[in-house]
């Protein structure tokens, strides 16, 4: 019988050689502590087992790090020349400003307004209603894009500072939106649309402003567009 020490070399039956790597390619696993693993987020990214970590992005910068794109094998081979097209600083910059103005605007008023303006942002149109429990009135005013971090090839996490306004109903509450008159067309240089509302409505009164922080990550889809990466979001849309 030889003895199985790593490094050893042995041929199974049919002659499929079998080998056991060497004590410096043998992947260990942390001694448990009171019956359990010690958790190290740093070696679970670094194992190739490890499961993709699918949680969601645009979210409040927490001080780790964004987790790395994981695209299906047909997600990959079904990508177009224009998807596989590096993604500059200034483009994804420009875009991940224009989704946090509309990502932290909405109107009780007008409830759909934001979800088909933010389907035209995502990689998963599905995500249009997060963020935001359809309530309340809310327009980003000011936006100012910061730090930028390339976390892969294909993705480009943009550090955005918005500046909030919050309104205050004083108004009678709407059941449902009046007709209005035809809206004029959008000027030739339109990018898209907009969801932020107006800044003034009989019905509100705005309140004191605040500043938030978001990193979306950034990148393209199958078509080539830019696209803000969301996949599983892992929390409710509760927040106001």
């Amino acid at each position: 019988m030889v003895p199985l020490h790593p490094g050893t070399r042995l041929a199974a039956q049919g002659g499929t050689p079998l080998w056991l790597p060497p004590p410096s390619v043998v992947r260990r696993e942390p001694r448990p502590r009171n019956g359990h693993l010690r958790s190290d987020p740093a070696a679970a990214q670094q194992r190739p087992d490890a499961a993709p970590d699918r949680r969601a992005l645009p979210v409040p910068l927490n001080g780790q790090s964004p987790p790395k794109v994981h695209r299906s094998a047909s997600a990959l081979l079904e990508r177009s020349i224009a998807a596989r097209d590096p993604i500059g600083k200034a483009e994804a910059v420009a875009f991940a400003a224009r989704f946090v103005a509309d990502y932290l605007s909405w109107d009780e008023d007008d409830p759909t307004r934001r979800a088909e303006v933010l389907r035209g942002y995502l990689t998963d149109p599905a995500a249009a209603t997060l963020g935001w429990s359809g309530s309340g009135r809310q327009r980003a005013d000011l936006v100012l894009a910061g730090r930028t971090m390339r976390t892969s090839d294909d993705v480009i996490v943009v550090e955005v500072t918005a500046r909030v306004v919050v309104y205050h109903r004083i108004g009678p509450q709407t059941t449902s939106t009046e007709a209005s008159s035809e809206p004029a067309p959008p000027p030739l240089t339109a990018v898209g649309p907009s969801c932020a509302p107006p800044p003034h409505a009989p019905d509100w009164q705005a309140g004191a402003a605040h500043w938030r922080q978001i990193a979306p990550p950034i990148t393209r889809d199958h078509t080539g567009h830019l696209a803000v990466l969301v996949d599983n979001p892992p929390y409710s849309d509760d927040h106001h």
